[in-house]
């Protein structure tokens, strides 16, 4: 199997040496490995690479030099047991010369690999490698853009958003190769000549000088809410999102690390996007309660809070208890040293670690979306807002 790692690879060439490939993009559990053999601040998808790398995943590798971090990985194969690597610089435009420069690149690696493998290069299996391109949303969807994501990111959004489809536009993802009018009587040369136009002309990444196309992307009048990923320690993409504040479609960033590790986190990341973005506004309302207070429960993993408001939304009642082992049973210890009663509530709303466990309670919503609707009703309007909790007063406890 020979790992690759950016979409503008020229995979079917190896198609045409009858050869497996698959995209390096597996998330890792540690960087122990990587963090030894690459700088710290390398971005987390080098160092997975490296990890999936070390741990005997692929055979051969094929790199196109399309950012530092990746060329770094490159840099570091020296001891890896592959038995092929090799990497391909990316040209950042489209002009006649930067693809006559890229065909010849292209020309080049194929007689390494030829060397390497004592095969000929197929045309008639380069040609019938190229696979149609994926089908577009036919309804509202969730768009996925910026820089490459993992698997725990697509699978906590398809978590979160249900049947609304997850359309992954990240810079790995959505490879689009066609040369249609290419023909197995043409020479190699002119072959790879288009294959080399084709590759450049798919939608560009950050790497690329013109990247208006990626703008298209996200005036789909289906698209109802943007996550938008970025990497620890990759700036390119910082740079795109700090661009984006104008638009109407919400918009999320989130950044990951590259370990399959977060998947909690992201998913009340994403869960409190998708509170925003799915549920329509409005006052709910709970027919099992037929009370005058507003009662809200947070069950955290070692404390649940509760406070009761009136119909003024003066505090009535607030309270603090351990959970304990069973989120339920800490949520009905809270509710009964409150002294009050569930038949006292007009509604009751459930947030924090455990709130999906408190089955009397008429809702849940992620802690996210409460801070921030708690902020925004003691705060007023802002653009922004910083929290400056003090540090602890030693490395040893938490006391402010």
């Amino acid at each position: 199997m020979t790992g690759y790692n950016c979409k503008y690879a020229p995979v079917e060439i190896l198609a045409g040496f009858d050869e497996q490939y698959e995209l390096m993009n597996g998330e890792v559990e540690n960087f122990d490995y990587a963090s030894g053999r690459m700088h710290q601040n390398m971005c987390s998808h080098s160092k997975a690479m490296l990890e999936n790398i070390h741990s005997g995943e692929y055979d051969s590798l094929l790199f196109m030099n399309c950012c530092d971090s990746s060329r770094r990985v490159f840099d570091s194969l020296k001891n890896e047991s592959v038995g092929f690597s090799y990497c391909i610089d990316l040209p950042s435009c489209g002009t006649v010369c930067a693809v006559e420069k890229f065909k010849n690149d292209l020309l080049e690696f194929i007689g390494e690999y030829e060397k390497f493998s004592g095969k000929s290069f197929n045309k008639k299996l380069f040609l019938s490698s190229f696979k149609s391109g994926r089908e577009k949303p036919k309804g509202k969807f969730i768009a996925v853009i910026g820089a490459r994501c993992g698997k725990t990111l697509i699978d906590a959004a398809k978590a979160c958003f249900g049947g609304t489809e997850i359309f992954d536009l990240t810079c790995a993802s959505g490879r689009e190769v066609f040369i249609p009018d290419a023909d197995e009587n043409d020479s190699v040369d002119d072959i790879i000549l288009k294959y080399a136009k084709a590759l450049i002309s798919q939608t560009p990444c950050m790497r690329m000088q013109n990247i208006k196309a990626r703008e298209a992307l996200l005036e789909n009048e289906n698209c109802v809410g943007i996550i938008y990923s970025t990497v620890k320690f990759c700036d390119y993409y910082d740079f795109e999102f700090s661009k984006l504040k104008g638009l109407k479609t919400p918009i999320i960033r989130i950044e990951s690390d590259y370990t399959n590790q977060s998947y909690g986190q992201l998913l009340t990341r994403i869960e409190g996007f998708a509170e925003t973005v799915l549920k329509p506004a409005g006052k709910k309302t709970d027919a099992k309660r037929t009370g005058k207070y507003f009662i809200g429960i947070d069950s955290g993993s070692t404390t649940t809070e509760l406070v009761a408001l009136d119909q003024n939304l003066n505090i009535v009642s607030s309270v603090m208890v351990r959970t304990g082992a069973n989120a339920a049973a800490g949520a009905e210890k809270a509710l009964e040293k409150s002294g009050l009663r569930k038949n006292d509530a007009a509604f009751i709303m459930a947030t924090g670690y455990g709130r999906k466990n408190i089955g009397f309670a008429g809702d849940s919503i992620t802690e996210i979306t409460c801070h921030a609707k708690g902020v925004r009703r003691l705060c007023g309007k802002r653009d922004r807002f910083i929290d400056r909790r003090r540090p602890p007063c030693c490395g040893y406890c938490s006391r402010p």
